[in-house]
This record gives C-alpha cells, structure tokens and sequence, in this order.
C-alpha cells in the first residue's frame, strides 16, 4: 500500500509529501533499493542532507554496485558542511574502486600495413557551442595518415549543426548525425 500512496504522490506532482511514506516504508522494508534511492533523491531535495547520505549508504551497503547511489552519495557529501574536500576526495577514489573491476580481455587484432586506426566521437554540442569550439582544434590535431576520424551527432540542434559542418569535415572522415 505505501508503495502505491508514494507514486500516486510523485505523479500528482506532489512528490514532496511522499517523503514521511517513504520513512514508514523504508522501516518496514529495508532492503527496497527502489525506496531507499528514491528517498535519498527526496530528502536532499529539501535540504535534508545528512539524512539523505545515511539512505544512500545504507543502499550501497545492501547493493556496492548501485552507481546511481554512489553518484548521488559523492554529490550530496558536497552539499553537507561535515566533510572537508580531502574526505569526499578520499571517498570518491574509495568508491570508485568498486567500479573498477577488470572486463574479460579482448584478444588483440593485428592491423594490416598502411591499415588505419578508426576513432569515434559521439557528442550533442557539435555546433556553435563552447564544446564544439574546444573539439575541433582536438579533431585538427589527428593524423589523418593514421587515424581515420568520424563525428557522430546526436543532439537537437541540427539547424545550427550547419554552421559548424564545413570547417568539421576537414579533419574528419565523416560526420554522421544520428
């Protein structure tokens, strides 16, 4: 029932008042991740900060590899007066070395002579934006001899995205918009 009461609050656009419900639920089920990260988010919503980093180290206590916990676990500790830059700098590298466990080995692909390396950039600001502006230099600066370099964007701003195609395609292969 405390489940249904805090969603029909979030969608009424009330999602404030669903904080003492989530309370009552997370003491009556205290391993719901879905409540307890919901709560977190809540809770520093208002302010309550201190309250929100205990939920959300509870979560990462029940589940180490919840990154959206961890995420918002780094980020509130930023907004709480407790903990000086060297502790959340210290909590940041301990946490993310729950992140950090090696993937299977990729077995290594012999290019052949004179083959190219193909590189990739996938990225919503390529246009007149800051972003655009501090890549191109970044795209210039390849080989093209030895790198073969395509632009795939996805952003919305494909009418701007004009201004900006011509001096791209100079270094790159191919500019695709996804």
């Amino acid at each position: 029932m405390l489940p249904l009461v805090c969603e029909t609050l979030e969608r009424a656009e009330r999602k404030f008042e669903a904080i003492e419900f989530r309370r009552r639920l997370a003491g009556l089920a205290p391993t719901n991740q879905i409540n307890l990260f919901q709560l977190s988010v809540l809770l520093a919503g208002v302010g309550e900060v201190d309250e929100s980093l205990a939920y959300c180290r509870r979560l990462l206590e029940i589940n180490r590899h919840h990154l959206a916990a961890a995420a918002n676990f780094l980020l509130y500790m930023n907004y709480s007066d407790r903990y000086s830059a060297a502790e959340i700098s210290n909590e940041r590298f301990r946490l993310g070395m729950r992140f950090t466990e090696r993937p299977e080995k990729i077995p290594r692909r012999l290019r052949q002579p004179g083959e190219r390396i193909c590189i990739g950039y996938l990225g919503s600001d390529f246009y007149t934006h800051p972003v655009g502006e501090i890549v191109l230099p970044i795209l210039e600066s390849h080989d093209r001899s030895q790198f073969d370099v395509t632009v795939y964007h996805d952003g919305s701003h494909r009418c701007r995205l004009r201004f900006w195609v011509t001096p791209i395609h100079r270094p790159c292969k191919r500019l695709t918009i996804i």
